[in-house]
């Protein structure tokens, strides 16, 4: 594929050799059939090229999604496991209360996921669907303000959801290893009118600050829409999205 880009510009550049010959040879109608033929077959081979390349590429887009997915359908699959072993030790252990307050936390999570998966931005809904599937040194949380904002939240501005990801991410990079205990970065949505505020809120110990706050201020420089609340600190973070 590679070499395909580089010979490219060769093959336009034989383009140049039936309009010397032209130059050279003027008048023989000939000649111009043949430069219109040369083209002809330089463009046909430039189209049956890329239209291969373009299949090839959207194969492997398609191959690595199906992987994604599987890979967090498998976690998924082994966290109700989970659930339902510890479910089970508690009836067998005859632990009631601990049995509804597990069942109301399993309620939670299945809350949290339908509500990721209302925001409508497909990029955006797959990465934090899917992020158990990502090596990080920190558990992410994502919550919602109310149960009504639940139902109407929506998030359609591919450039916020690319900032979500990318502070994220920066957590990912910059969060040093906790051998005591596992750091959670809490992911909070409020909705209301005309503003959309969100809310990050860490617990864990950054190793470099100045680097993780410079990532974080690249994203969001151009980006009218998004205004942060207050200062821009580790432990919390205050998005305030203007509504179109």
């Amino acid at each position: 594929m590679e070499q395909w880009y580089v010979w490219r510009r060769w093959l336009w550049l034989t383009a140049f050799i039936p309009a010397i010959l032209i130059f050279v040879w003027p008048g023989h109608s000939w000649m111009n059939l043949l430069a219109l033929i040369w083209v002809a077959a330089i463009g046909a081979i430039y189209y049956y090229v890329e239209q291969k390349i373009h299949k090839q590429q959207l194969s492997l887009t398609l191959k690595s999604t199906h992987k994604q997915w599987i890979s967090t359908m498998n976690h998924h699959r082994h966290d109700w496991m989970n659930d339902l072993q510890v479910l089970f030790g508690y009836i067998r252990l005859g632990k009631q209360e601990r049995i509804t307050e597990y069942v109301e936390r399993i309620k939670g999570k299945m809350l949290a996921e339908s509500s990721i998966s209302k925001l409508e931005e497909p990029y955006l809904v797959s990465y934090l669907i899917g992020f158990r599937t990502i090596p990080s040194n920190f558990s992410l949380e994502v919550s919602f303000a109310s149960n009504e904002e639940q139902r109407s939240m929506t998030l359609e501005n591919e450039q916020v959801s690319e900032i979500i990801i990318s502070i994220i991410s920066a957590y990912r990079l910059y969060t040093d290893v906790d051998m005591s205990s596992e750091p959670i970065l809490q992911l909070r949505f409020d909705n209301s009118q005309d503003l959309l505020n969100i809310n990050f809120s860490f617990n864990g110990i950054m190793r470099n600050k100045e680097l993780w706050q410079q990532k974080i201020e690249q994203q969001l420089n151009g980006a009218r829409s998004v205004q942060i609340n207050g200062e821009l600190l580790v432990e919390q973070i205050d998005l305030q999205i203007t509504r179109a």
